[in-house]
């Protein structure tokens, strides 16, 4: 429990920082390419909410987080749900690819798929980024809910504690 509470602490801390340096990126940002980052932002966060698994969420959220590039274990329950999330994600870029204006235009000169993923990889990093800040109010009123059920459970305890030693001396008193 206590090791979830901290990696859940330091994702928090993660998307906070991010959130700032975001920001000050997005100032200085065309409309338009910021415009395709909440949109894939948004169908992103309605398919963590609504289409993934219930446990997805917190495996995507932490996984965007994770920058040291080693690969760890995956079942393959996990390894299908991302397949999955990925290929309706994928999905959506494609339809975007064909409906918005300012993605044509730009796609245009670039008939390579190769072209068109280096075209994507920021902005749908960036768009996963936004997924990571929108969640992060979720993220610490979870961890405050449950700094405040340790607590509870803590003083539980010690009031128990305290009652069964009372009790006991008293008890043993009338004997």
């Amino acid at each position: 429990m206590k090791e979830t509470m901290e990696s859940r602490r330091i994702l928090v801390n993660y998307y906070k920082a991010a959130k700032e340096s975001f920001m000050d990126k997005m100032k200085s940002e065309d409309d338009e390419r910021s415009n395709l980052k909440f949109k894939i932002a948004a169908f992103v966060i309605y398919e963590l909410s609504h289409s993934a698994p219930p446990w997805f969420k917190d495996h995507f959220l932490s996984n965007m987080a994770k920058d040291d590039g080693i690969a760890e274990t995956i079942n393959e329950n996990i390894l299908n749900a991302e397949n999955a999330f990925y290929d309706v994600i994928a999905d959506y870029l494609i339809k975007m690819e064909s409906e918005i204006d300012y993605v044509k235009k730009i796609l245009a000169p670039f008939p390579e798929e190769w072209d068109k993923k280096e075209f994507w990889k920021p902005i749908v990093f960036d768009a996963f980024l936004i997924v990571g800040i929108y969640f992060t109010p979720l993220m610490e009123s979870r961890l405050k809910h449950a700094d405040n059920g340790m607590m509870e459970k803590q003083a539980e305890r010690n009031v128990s504690s305290r009652y069964l030693y009372h009790t006991l001396i008293q008890s043993q008193s009338l004997s």
